[in-house]
C-alpha cells in the first residue's frame, strides 16, 4: 500500500481471523474510483493490518442512481492478500457483507477529470462482516472521500 496515500484520516476497526490467522486493522486507504480511472465506479477500501496483509473491496453506487452510494446492506466481492512468504503469497477471494449506515454522494464527477485529485468532500460510514471461506472478521469503517485514484487491484 502506498503510504503517501494514507494521509487522509479515517477510522477502521476490523478485527478477527483470516485464512492466515489473526487480523487487526491498522491502516485504511479509501479512494473514489470511476470507469475513466480504469476501474468500477465506487468507493474502494484497502484495509491493512500493518504486517503486509490486506483486505480490498469496492462499495458500488446504486444501479438506479450512479451518483450515490445507497444505505443498507449488500454483498460485495472481497480480495485478501496475505503476508509474503518467500516466493508465495496467499490470495483469497470471498464475499463481504457491508452495511452502509451513512454516505454522502461521492465526488464521481470531479474524479472523472483526473486521478490524484484530493476532493476532501463527503464521507462514508459502514460495517463490514466476513464469515465464510476461512474468514471470521467484522468491524466498522468511517472515512472521508479524500482521493480520486486508479484501482489498486
Amino acid at each position: 500500500m502506498d503510504q503517501d496515500a494514507v494521509s487522509c484520516e479515517g477510522t477502521v476497526g476490523i478485527t478477527g481471523t483470516s485464512p492466515e490467522g489473526p487480523f487487526s486493522a491498522a491502516i485504511l486507504k479509501t479512494t473514489v474510483s470511476t470507469e475513466k480511472l480504469g476501474c468500477p465506479r465506487g468507493v474502494e477500501f484497502i484495509v491493512g493490518d500493518g504486517t503486509g496483509a490486506e483486505l480490498l473491496f469496492v462499495v458500488p453506487p446504486s444501479p438506479a442512481d450512479l451518483s450515490s452510494i445507497p444505505l443498507g446492506e449488500r454483498s460485495v466481492r472481497a480480495d485478501f492478500i496475505g503476508l509474503p512468504r518467500g516466493s508465495s503469497t496467499l490470495r483469497a477471494t470471498t464475499v463481504a457483507r457491508v452495511n452502509v449506515t451513512a454516505a454522502d454522494s461521492p465526488p464521481f464527477a470531479l474524479c472523472e477529470r483526473a486521478a490524484s485529485i484530493w476532493p476532501n468532500t463527503g464521507a462514508i460510514v459502514l460495517t463490514v462482516t466476513l464469515a465464510q471461506d476461512g474468514f471470521a472478521m467484522a468491524g466498522d469503517i468511517s472515512a472521508p472521500y479524500c482521493l480520486c485514484l486508479e484501482c489498486d487491484h
